[in-house]
């Protein structure tokens, strides 16, 4: 099992740019398993910094951890089984050892303290807003993410307005998280993202020495798994009302994409779904896309699971729980055999996206939109738009020879001719996008084998 540190490297840019202010506050949040913790040790090395780990702990016990943690960094004997009276206490002591030095204290899993002691964001703000901080660099981080967003990053928090930064960590893209299995093949590895996403705690429960069936059974549907109750668990910690939330993502995982047909097949009331719908996206379990010619007030917008795993958890493992508790497969095996090859199709359209998106950081292709298209009869995978040029793509997680190559592009101008945009003079472009494919004439062809060249270059 590979436990490297991988990737990062934009939000380690973005920390770095936080140093390089005279001072600040800055806010790192995003949900549980996603690779925070990780993140920060790993900044904070080789820098003149603390890291503390709150706990979900009495303010007592928690003082009492800081404290420990502190004598030890810096050799104090007077903390050793000692705490300090109080979290106002702590921040004066690491004010005074820093002497006037740049100092970066890193404070994860901070809603917790807030849960022992509410004054925790006001007394914070005291400090900083009498200079008893000096030119000290401050990192808030957790996991729960309704909490960050009321305690720090809400108008009413006493944090508001003292924040340098913030940054929302998500999992990582299709690329960057092949570096956890840098010896699998790449279709290999995008059926297996295909199954975890890219959560850096999920990809490390993978095998990459066993076949995907082996990795479903047995590290993700068996009895004790950590991944077969997370869904669960998640949920219970964000939400209060998870029943409804687990309806709500197998409606989802069964193709229901809009308020009408979600509400129908939970039994809820249309209104209600939105505000259901908003708590999924902030805990980036879901997304609403809009066709790319649409404002963001339309009416036509839809829903998708855009978390991969909770995308693959709901179509395959909720639906067998029962019998997989039970030590029993049969049920999901069937399932897998059945209809996985079709579910790479939503994943394969993520991946590349994501690819796209890659090749234009990389100067390689260009837009100012990207994202799907439909009407109320057809849909178009991806459209990209830069000025009058659009270029439509299709996905297909299949081996196309010229012929098939040939009709989906057919298809492809026809319905290309429906998506206004560009005007008078517009240039069109055609990719198709496949596991494989022949040359086609009038397009470019994008395969894994392209994407994966495109990744170790």
């Amino acid at each position: 099992m590979n436990i490297q540190f991988v990737d990062r490297e934009m939000e380690f840019g973005i920390l770095n740019a936080f140093l390089m202010k005279q001072r600040g506050i800055f806010v790192l949040w995003g949900r549980r398993r996603v690779g925070k913790s990780r993140l920060l040790t790993e900044f904070a090395k080789e820098k003149e910094s603390v890291y503390l780990l709150a706990t979900k702990e009495t303010e007592k016990a928690i003082l009492r951890n800081f404290s420990e943690e502190l004598g030890r960094h810096y050799n104090d004997p007077a903390l050793q089984g000692a705490s300090f009276d109080s979290f106002r206490d702590m921040l004066r002591y690491l004010d005074k050892r820093r002497q006037n030095k740049p100092f970066l204290l890193i404070l994860d899993e901070f809603p917790y303290l807030c849960d022992a002691n509410k004054s925790i964001p006001s007394v914070l703000q005291a400090e900083w807003d009498q200079h008893h901080l000096g030119d000290m660099h401050i990192i808030l981080s957790g996991s729960t993410v309704s909490s960050m967003e009321s305690e720090v990053l809400a108008v009413k928090s006493p944090l508001y307005g003292r924040r340098a930064g913030q940054y929302k960590l998500q999992p990582l893209g299709p690329i960057e998280a092949k570096g956890f299995f840098p010896l699998m093949g790449w279709e290999d590895y995008f059926r297996l993202y295909t199954v975890v996403g890219g959560t850096p705690e999920y990809l490390l429960r993978m095998d990459p020495k066993k076949t995907l069936r082996d990795n479903i059974v047995k590290n993700i549907a068996a009895p004790g798994s950590m991944l077969l109750d997370e869904p669960e668990l998640l949920l219970k910690t964000e939400v209060r009302e998870p029943r409804t939330y687990f309806s709500l993502m197998k409606a989802l995982s069964h193709g229901r994409a809009t308020p009408n047909e979600i509400a129908t097949w939970v039994g809820i009331p249309r209104t209600s779904v939105l505000g259901y719908m908003e708590m999924l996206e902030k805990l980036d379990l879901v997304h609403r896309r809009l066709p790319i010619t649409e404002s963001d007030n339309s009416r036509r917008g839809r829903y998708r699971i855009k978390d991969n795993f909770f995308r693959f958890y709901f179509r395959f493992i909720f639906p067998n729980l029962q019998q997989i508790r039970q030590g029993l497969n049969t049920g999901l095996v069937d399932s897998l055999d059945r209809d996985f090859n079709s579910f790479m199709g939503q994943s394969f359209e993520t991946v590349v996206e994501s690819t796209l998106i890659a090749m234009a950081r990389a100067d390689q292709f260009r837009f100012t939109q990207l994202g799907p298209w439909w009407d109320g009869k057809d849909e178009i995978d991806l459209v990209a738009l830069n000025g009058h040029e659009v270029t439509f793509v299709e996905c297909k997680w299949s081996d196309l020879d010229a012929r098939e190559g040939a009709r989906i592009l057919s298809d492809l101008k026809e319905k290309a001719k429906k998506v206004k945009f560009g005007g008078p003079g517009r240039k069109e472009r055609f990719i198709i996008a496949a596991k494989s494919a022949e040359p086609v004439p009038g397009a470019r062809i994008l395969t894994v084998a392209d994407i994966a060249g495109f990744a170790e270059r």
